[in-house]
């Protein structure tokens, strides 16, 4: 290899990696957990049974075998870089004999 053509490649090289550290890649937002509008939160009442409630808002996403008398919907939504300045919203539902007893809302209105 001549002289040339291994300062060409060690400069190539050099200005990639002086580039590489310079560009900020694009994250896309993140988004998990059910995605549930308002009006499907508030037609889940206190006294509607298990059934009523799969019919409104779905089952939850994560069934807890210690816990089958509550149920957890949860979403997470991170915009783009900003991962510690995320959005989360719970909602729970306790349940006597298969019957809604308790909704517990965490910023879902």
């Amino acid at each position: 290899m001549t002289t040339m053509k291994k300062l060409l490649m060690a400069s190539a090289l050099l200005g990639s990696l002086l580039l590489n550290g310079c560009v900020e890649f694009y994250k896309p937002d993140t988004r998990q957990g059910v995605i549930l509008s308002t009006s499907q939160i508030n037609a889940v009442k206190v006294g509607h049974t298990q059934q009523q409630v799969v019919q409104l808002i779905g089952t939850p996403p994560i069934a807890d075998p210690l816990q089958t008398n509550r149920w957890d919907y949860v979403y997470l939504f991170f915009p783009d870089q900003s991962r510690n300045r995320g959005q989360e919203k719970y909602l729970t539902l306790y349940f006597e004999n298969a019957v809604v007893t308790k909704i517990v809302k965490n910023r879902w209105k």
